[in-house]
């Protein structure tokens, strides 16, 4: 994004309809501020005049409309310029007033957006279809919602607002100073102007490329960070903590220097405008003496020039370093913008079908996909049925396909040929809710907040909303009961970060109370009980049991005795259907099945 007519039209169109009309009355004020601001500076030379010589009141046309009425006059010339002196203190007040509620309305404009952003991004990830969180790293993610759309706030809204409010008011008082000496005004302007522009045009290279790298160590900062709290157990045990705080420190020390070099560049301009300022003013002195030959003349212009330069010169310098601000932080625009665009929220279908029933069978017909820059097929050509209240187990070896075809029976990725067909009706953006609130998941490794248990349960129901009837009947089904009863705060209790209170049994068993929660008529274990010893995961294979008849069990696994009570067994390799029967079919015709647990799994 550059900070041209391009840039602004991208700002412009990340505004919602709402946002662009708060966004005019911002602006409405600014306008109605910069009037108060011409009047409080252009009071001045009149005032300054009285004050020096009250004989050329009659020779400006406003101080003399003003003084030819009756109670004006009446009061002499001393009660003018006190009259004037307290007009200044009204116009002052009046400023002030209106500046402060503008800031207001301002700020409020900015932070909401910033909330908005947030909000609109963070619904965008949740609701984006699966396969755009494969292809993109949680970090992030994670880095936009809360790196970048603060710096939008921050580092490119409030500048930019503060350019466009500056430049109102500075052009209202560059309006009156023209009015009063246009050719000193235009001389001082000038020279200004081309230092404002040389200042810019100079350091806008280096303010792309610090806020360049400030992007990129912020995102390898919000990465290293990430992995290093995700993986703490494992680097303690390796001993390789140094390794990721070594490139934590390496980013961060990158960001620091080039947020550092940016507020050092930031200064420059008031250093240079300051110095013009004061240029400026002895400039009309010596105007006054060697041009108009009368010296007290410059007292009321150097009055108001003095004026116009206190307001001016702090404008003028937060205009050039909000420019620069907007420049250094334009990666942040690009970002969010595309971040935008990538997960638009996308329309409910028209058609979209509430009441999907489930009283038959899932079937999958010529069922084909491919990832993303894959060159081979996860799944080609699967063909099956499941029917209502079966048990059925997946089995083959790793990499073969097996939670692909999970995902796609969950809706989470899509048939790229053939369907899903769930009674007959094919699963699609109409039917894929109702699917879902019918189906219960249990995957390998189970994501808990460090939250009760409770709340991990019925995970995503607010605290207020949760049953907790069900809770207590879900966790005797996944056998959790007694544990639970045990504890000083029964369901109450907290699990600690990501679980870490819990045993690997205990997660699961509890990941298994969650996908019952809802009561779906689909259970789906994805190599649930892999990483578990095996008595634990004998426990929970027969709480899982239990299930068989009044739940459709859809069971993936690499360990065969998990598989002992299904119905039918699917095998599955290189993504293809090889065979299907009983285990005990199965183990009589394929060699797979005799295999070593470790050889099945690298096979």
């Amino acid at each position: 994004m550059k900070t041209g007519p391009k840039g602004w039209r991208v700002l412009w169109a990340m505004l919602s309809p709402m946002q662009r009309r708060q966004a005019g009355v911002v602006f409405s004020l600014m306008v109605l501020v910069s009037f108060f601001e011409m009047l409080s500076v252009g009071v001045v030379l009149p005032l300054a005049m009285a004050l020096v010589d009250p004989q050329r009141i009659e020779h400006l046309p406003v101080l003399h409309m003003l003084w030819r009425l009756p109670w004006v006059r009446a009061a002499g010339s001393e009660g003018f310029v006190i009259d004037l002196a307290l007009l200044m203190l009204v116009i002052v007040i009046l400023k002030g007033l209106f500046v402060s509620y503008g800031y207001k309305r301002q700020f409020r404009f900015v932070f909401d957006l910033q909330k908005d952003l947030a909000d609109r991004l963070l619904h965008g990830y949740l609701y984006a279809p699966y396969g755009y969180h494969l292809t993109h790293n949680s970090a992030d993610l994670l880095k936009n919602l809360r790196g970048e759309v603060p710096v939008f706030a921050d580092g490119v809204l409030l500048p930019a607002l503060q350019v466009v409010s500056e430049s109102v008011v500075g052009a209202a008082l560059l309006g009156l100073l023209l009015f009063v000496s246009a050719g000193l005004t235009l001389a001082v302007g000038g020279i200004l102007g081309v230092t404002f522009f040389v200042i810019f045009r100079l350091t806008r290279s280096r303010n792309e490329r610090l806020g360049q790298a400030r992007q990129r160590a912020m995102s390898l900062m919000f990465r290293h960070a990430t992995d290093a709290l995700g993986a703490v157990k494992d680097l303690t045990v390796l001993g390789r903590q140094h390794r990721l705080l070594q490139a934590h420190e390496e980013a961060s020390a990158t960001y620091s220097k080039a947020s550092a070099a940016h507020m050092s560049t930031l200064h420059v301009p008031r250093i240079m405008i300051e110095f013009l300022a004061f240029t400026g003013l002895i400039a009309i002195l010596l105007y006054s003496e060697m041009v108009l030959r009368q010296p007290q003349a410059a007292v009321p212009l150097m009055a108001m020039y003095a004026m116009a330069a206190f307001r001016l010169m702090p404008s003028l310098t937060r205009v050039l370093a909000a420019a620069m601000s907007v420049r250094y932080n334009r990666r942040t625009v690009e970002i969010l913008a595309a971040a935008l665009a990538d997960v638009r929220r996308p329309e409910l279908a028209s058609d979209r079908n509430d009441t999907l029933s489930f009283r038959q069978d899932v079937r999958l017909e010529n069922l084909s996909f491919h990832y993303p820059g894959a060159s081979v097929r996860a799944l080609e050509r699967i063909d099956l049925c499941i029917s209502r209240g079966e048990t059925v187990g997946f089995v083959g070896p790793s990499g073969a396909g097996k939670s692909t075809l999970a995902d796609i029976v969950l809706g989470l990725l899509p048939a790229q040929e053939g369907r899903v067909l769930v009674d007959g009706v094919p699963l699609d953006a109409t039917t894929l809710a109702a699917w879902r609130r019918q189906v219960g998941y249990v995957p390998q490794h189970i994501y808990l907040t460090d939250d009760t248990i409770a709340a991990n349960v019925a995970f995503g129901v607010a605290s207020a909303d949760i049953d907790r009837a069900v809770v207590s009947r879900v966790l005797e089904v996944a056998q959790l009961d007694r544990y639970v009863a045990g504890l000083p705060q029964g369901m109450d209790t907290e699990v600690g970060d990501r679980g870490v209170r819990l045993s690997g049994g205990q997660r699961q068993r509890l990941g298994i109370a969650r996908a019952l929660y809802h009561n779906p008529d689909v259970l789906i274990l994805d190599e649930a009980t892999a990483a578990l010893d095996r008595p634990t995961e004998a426990d929970i294979t027969r709480a899982v049991e239990q299930l068989a008849g009044t739940k459709t069990l859809i069971i993936i696994a690499h360990r065969l005795s998990t598989l002992e009570k299904c119905d039918r067994v699917y095998l599955i390799d290189r993504g293809r259907l090889i065979d299907s029967g009983t285990l005990a079919e199965l183990s009589g015709r394929h060699a797979f099945f005799s295999q070593p647990p470790a050889q099945k799994a690298v096979s």
